[in-house]
């Protein structure tokens, strides 16, 4: 990198193709502290040389973008997706792969953000120029179909959203091979669709020889890692496997707490998590200990959570309620659902989904009329067509 610099100039395109590919490395292992700056470095270096709307400009635009999510940045990402993906459309065109690879970027940070209204059509609009355009195994159309099958999933659509992943896998497989990072992350999806789905025979294979490949390709510490093994350890823990999953959670659990601290969400999901193993285990003693962990780590920090952690902590929720820990999944329902009423309103989807799991557990805990209250405007919001597939 250095040798490119002093021989060709930091703004030549060979030392900016350089410092491009640098970026891409370091962004597919994980390192996105180290991938930022190198990214922000040529999107300046071409802003200068080609001007803003050249298509090279655009592309680390896009990637720059997609870094500021990865760091959680949301409203950087957002705003810089918006502006990458107008100027695709006016400079490239609307069918341009990179135009619909920019907006199906736009749509995957709105559905994370829960804008599903405003996400949606724009799903739609891109998969039918994608199928009416893109070449169907680019880059550009598999990255859109992905996100459009993570929106399915998001949505409960889960037999169109494994469609569309293994769709996307086989042709990864294809193109990049079955060691490459991307098809890595491909399969990882697939196992979460197949895990949602129960089908959990086949999302243990596939997880397990997922989790051997990315341990082979990326190494045991990437976050791909750790998130395949966290999933196989959930597959294990529901079908009956206390003596396997075990090992596997407090791995992650561990791995967690290195990478990102105590108190990240990831982290206390994970908390959560063995926690009702260990019950499940008679394990009582330390089962509390995790359970106490788990529900006061999320105090002042569940307000700035993202809404797709947020709908994880209600899943965490039910898990604890599914455990005869009442009390506790009440008080966490409450924080997820204040937060998510914060930020998303009172008639969302995900605002409305954990107001009747928490009126479950008012009822499961109190037997009281007040839940009521709760049902009906859950009844009522769905008739109108506001919720669905919960």
């Amino acid at each position: 990198m250095i040798s490119r610099e002093e021989a060709f100039g930091t703004t030549n395109e060979k030392t900016l193709s350089a410092l491009d590919r640098l970026a891409l490395c370091l962004r597919l292992q994980g390192k996105y502290d180290y991938a930022e700056p190198l990214t922000r470095q040529a999107l300046e270096c071409r802003r200068e040389t080609l001007g803003q709307d050249h298509a090279d400009t655009l592309k680390n635009m896009g990637c720059l973008a997609v870094l500021l999510q990865a760091r959680g940045k949301l409203q950087e990402a957002e705003e810089l997706f918006r502006e990458t993906h107008e100027a695709c459309n006016s400079t490239l065109g609307a069918t341009h792969p990179q135009t619909l690879s920019s907006a199906s970027n736009l749509a995957g940070l709105l559905s994370m953000r829960g804008d599903y209204y405003e996400a949606e059509p724009l799903y739609e609009s891109i998969l039918k120029e994608c199928e009416q355009e893109c070449a169907a195994e680019s880059q550009a159309a598999l990255c859109t179909m992905t996100n459009i099958a993570v929106f399915r999933r998001t949505r409960g659509n889960l037999d169109e959203a494994e469609k569309l992943f293994k769709y996307v896998l086989d042709s990864q497989e294809k193109v990049k091979g079955m060691r490459h990072p991307v098809t890595l992350r491909s399969m990882i999806d697939l196992v979460s669709i197949l895990h949602r789905q129960n089908k959990s025979q086949e999302a243990e294979t596939l997880a397990r020889l997922t989790l051997l490949g990315c341990e082979e390709r990326l190494g045991a510490d990437h976050p791909d890692t750790i998130i395949i093994l966290s999933y196989l350890s959930a597959i294990l823990h529901v079908q009956g496997k206390p003596e396997q999953a075990e090992p596997l959670y407090r791995r992650v659990l561990f791995a967690r707490e290195a990478s990102l601290g105590p108190d990240h969400p990831e982290t206390i999901l994970s908390v959560g998590f063995l926690a009702t193993l260990l019950l499940a285990q008679s394990k009582h003693d330390e089962a509390e200990r995790f359970f106490c962990r788990a529900v006061t780590g999320t105090e002042g920090h569940v307000d700035n959570m993202r809404p797709d952690k947020l709908r994880s902590m209600a899943h965490l929720a039910g898990l604890i309620h599914g455990q005869g820990q009442h009390d506790r999944a009440e008080a966490l329902y409450r924080r997820v659902l204040k937060a998510q009423q914060n930020q998303l309103g009172e008639d969302h989807t995900d605002v409305l989904r954990t107001t009747s799991y928490l009126a479950i557990v008012m009822q499961a805990r109190v037997g009281l009329e007040t839940p009521r209250t709760c049902c009906v405007k859950l009844c009522q919001n769905k008739k109108q067509g506001l919720v669905q597939n919960i």
